[in-house]
């Protein structure tokens, strides 16, 4: 908690502003979670930004206002053809998984 893991599937990629809520390595299904909180939707925008600039492109992007509530939620699948990276937003919280692409 607190702290960005560093493992092979969060290597080269940028680290969010915000505070690590939690992380999980899931070696059985290979893949990463990471949970950030404390982070503003401006912020979201300049990580998606980051992310394109190290190589990653948008594959999916779906956004979708919850009802009942008073925001939108973002989900993004991106892909740099060695990394999948699936990312959700909502205020204040951003999720990200990551998974290496098989051939």
């Amino acid at each position: 908690e607190g702290v960005w893991p560093m493992n092979e599937y969060t290597e080269g990629l940028p680290v969010p502003s915000g505070t690590v809520a939690w992380a999980m390595l899931d070696t059985e299904h290979e893949n990463c979670g990471i949970s950030i909180v404390d982070i503003a939707e401006s912020d979201y925008h300049d990580y998606m930004k980051l992310l394109e600039q190290e190589g990653f492109s948008v594959i999916e992007d779906v956004s979708e206002e919850i009802k009942g509530q008073d925001y939108v939620s973002i989900g993004t699948l991106l892909s740099n053809g060695e990394k999948g990276l699936g990312i959700s937003y909502i205020p204040d919280n951003l999720t990200i998984y990551i998974s290496f692409i098989k051939e």
